[in-house]
């Protein structure tokens, strides 16, 4: 049991707890296969950078036109910015959950929706935030018009199949984590700052949370008629924003999307809205903090991100 150890035991000069879903243990139990801390650490660095590539290119499939060769050089500007130098130096599983996340929403385009459902499932019980997206979407699709009659019913039931399965197959660890731990977790204080993000914290928090999510719930169930992936990417961009405690590592969950936005307002011709509200984006999600944080200290990047919340 992964919970039962404290940090220090398991060589963390921090001593921390472990705080994740009982997923999120076994999927680095490859580590065990180097002698050399050193030597994983690289070789996960690099698979953090390829899964997530792998998860921008998967999304871009749904593209039309198809992405152009100095679309993939703006792209690869991504792998510079603080979140995904922040999930290298951490060497967190982040990447892993976006790339099992898109995989889903990837299935769920495809109308395998059952299939989607326990992917999403599966990156629930790695992390706890995709939970946000999963049940964003799920009431997108029942208000999605002709969606509901192709996807609800399967998408539901694999998310429930998968949830039960894994409470299951991870028992007694998944008992342990929903009944001790993660209250526990989810009582931290945690708040906002240089290089972390979140609306808020605490229960007074939900005041703003709670709208900011029927909003943009409606506006996915909108956008799931006509722009599915994309969509769905969005969804799990913002899908970090609602828990007290969020390290900006997280934010790599944005990279399909910011992909996908600046694909679409990177043209010939774009106007100064549209150029905006991409520097907008850009900004609330891997932008350089140092600017806003000089003129609002420890509330800058706060205020970008509930603008852009608002205008987009």
């Amino acid at each position: 049991i992964p919970y039962d150890r404290a940090g220090a035991e398991c060589g963390d000069p921090l001593n921390r707890p472990m705080v994740y879903p009982p997923l999120s243990y076994w999927t680095m139990s490859w580590v065990r296969l180097f002698d050399s801390l050193r030597t994983a650490y690289f070789v996960w660095a690099e698979a953090i950078v390829s899964m997530t590539a792998l998860s921008v290119w998967l999304v871009s499939r749904f593209e039309s036109p198809k992405p152009s060769r100095w679309m993939w050089v703006v792209g690869l500007l991504l792998v510079g910015q603080m979140p995904m130098v922040y999930a290298i130096e951490r060497g967190n599983i982040d990447s892993l959950v976006v790339l099992s996340f898109t995989l889903g929403s990837v299935l769920l385009a495809k109308r395998k929706a059952f299939t989607a459902g326990l992917v999403y499932s599966i990156a629930c019980w790695m992390k706890v935030y995709p939970a946000i997206p999963s049940a964003m979407i799920l009431v997108a699709v029942w208000f999605g018009g002709e969606e509901r009659k192709r996807s609800f019913r399967g998408l539901l039931g694999g998310l429930v199949v998968g949830a039960i399965g894994g409470l299951v197959l991870l028992y007694p660890d998944s008992y342990h984590y929903l009944v001790e731990v993660l209250p526990k977790f989810s009582a931290e204080k945690g708040g906002f700052g240089l290089s972390s993000h979140t609306l808020f914290r605490g229960w007074p928090s939900l005041f703003f949370k709670i709208p900011i999510l029927v909003v943009w719930t409606a506006f996915l169930a909108r956008l799931v008629r006509v722009d599915f992936v994309f969509g769905l990417s969005l969804a799990l961009a913002i899908s970090t924003f609602f828990q007290n405690l969020s390290n900006d590592y997280n934010l790599i969950t944005a990279y399909p999307f910011l992909f996908l936005l600046a694909h679409r307002l990177l043209r010939r011709g774009m106007g100064w809205g549209d150029f905006g509200l991409l520097v907008l984006t850009f900004q609330a999600l891997v932008g350089d903090r140092t600017l806003v944080e000089v003129l609002f200290p420890n509330r800058g990047a706060l205020l970008a991100q509930i603008a852009w919340f608002l205008v987009f």
